[in-house]
């Protein structure tokens, strides 16, 4: 700058939008940023919480969790007047990959370290969930000198590792089956993967092992599952019953998609709540060219009625015949043919055609041909 320029004030240049692209500006796209808050959640109450514990606990040994675990934390561990659970069932649900072990990991943590709770159990549905879980704690507990300084001792057994400190308080991983049955007044226990449990047995197995508990709560965690998750659809329907102002004390928690359509940025949001955090938008992309009925239970937490479907939703639905003449007051025949090779398959349908009791033959061979020849080219 010359003398005579300076103490001059320079001159800024506005850019319109029209002359952005000349100018070569190009604008930065908005951050999508996953939901701190359910899309879906029982009744939310105004009871001090243990949950800000937690939260504090996990900074100080350098965990930093996202605004939806911290949620999750606040409301889940709210205590009554005579310093009880308010709620003595957590049900948290969402996408995969979006940190719902982070908040197992953490809990038991704080418990064991901050809480010195005398028992807690883990389990999930296959051993190797819960295996990797333990894992990961006993990695944090090794690299943090203060954690370390309380350990007595870590069992590696197969189907019953556990971590006991020098206090007595203990955390055990065990198989959700009938051996669970031997631990007496676990204060918490852990259910990995709900969406899994098919019957009540593993349900039970766990969930009453509690009864003599001074203050016992459970912890379940799941993706979204389909017809035949008997346990997490039970909890599914307490939470909704809540929301709608039922008398239920369970804290459920689900983020899902508001639909299914799996292309929409707003059912991202919805569902996948670490979004912007440590879920990139390109990985979310990427699979949206899989099985719709997989992207919409894995990516969106969205019900379907079978996982993993015999013929996919889409296929199926491509096979339909709209040309078809039923008569919705008369009996209809389906038959179902395979090819030797049972690559190929016709699903074939024809109502009966009575008049004086005669077969109106002409009718239905030629309905019958029209869907064979229709589902024979669609199924592969």
């Amino acid at each position: 700058m010359t003398k005579a320029g300076q103490g001059q004030t320079r001159a800024l240049t506005v850019v319109g939008e029209a002359n952005k692209d000349e100018a070569r500006i190009v604008p930065t796209p908005a951050l999508l940023m996953g939901s701190p808050t359910p899309r879906i959640h029982s009744k939310l109450n105004d009871l001090p919480s243990k949950g800000f514990e937690i939260i504090d606990f996990a900074t100080q040994i350098g965990v930093n969790l996202m605004p939806w675990q911290r949620f999750v934390f606040e409301h889940a561990l709210k205590i009554k007047p005579d310093s009880r659970w308010a709620s003595p069932v957590v049900c948290v649900v969402g996408a995969r990959q979006n940190g719902k072990s982070t908040i197992m990991e953490m809990s038991i943590l704080a418990r064991l370290f901050l809480w010195q709770e005398p028992l807690q159990l883990g389990s999930a549905h296959v051993l190797t969930t819960s295996l990797e879980t333990f894992r990961h704690i006993v990695s944090i507990i090794e690299g943090n000198n203060d954690l370390v300084r309380e350990v007595k001792k870590i069992r590696w057994a197969h189907g019953s590792e556990e971590i006991e400190l020098l206090s007595g308080a203990r955390y055990v991983v065990k198989a959700a089956n009938a051996a669970a049955r031997g631990f007496a007044k676990p204060e918490t226990v852990y259910m990995d993967e709900t969406r899994m449990l098919k019957d009540t047995e593993a349900w039970s197995a766990m969930r009453y092992t509690m009864m003599a508990a001074k203050n016992p709560q459970l912890w379940t965690f799941s993706n979204a599952g389909d017809q035949h998750s008997v346990i997490l659809n039970s909890l599914r329907e307490r939470g909704m019953a809540s929301a709608a102002g039922a008398n239920d004390d369970i804290c459920y928690l689900e983020w899902s998609a508001y639909s299914d359509k799996i292309d929409l940025e707003s059912n991202w949001v919805a569902s996948n709540p670490a979004l912007g955090h440590t879920i990139h938008v390109d990985n979310i992309k990427a699979v949206l060219h899989d099985p719709p009925e997989v992207v919409q239970t894995e990516v969106l937490c969205r019900w379907v009625n079978t996982i993993g479907a015999a013929i996919p939703t889409k296929e199926w639905q491509e096979c339909g015949v709209t040309g078809a003449d039923l008569d919705l007051e008369k009996l209809t025949w389906l038959g179902i043919d395979l090819s030797p090779d049972r690559r190929d398959a016709a699903l074939v349908g024809a109502p009966s055609f009575f008049t004086h009791g005669t077969i109106r033959f002409r009718s239905m061979i030629k309905l019958w041909l029209m869907i064979w020849l229709r589902m024979l080219g669609s199924i592969k």
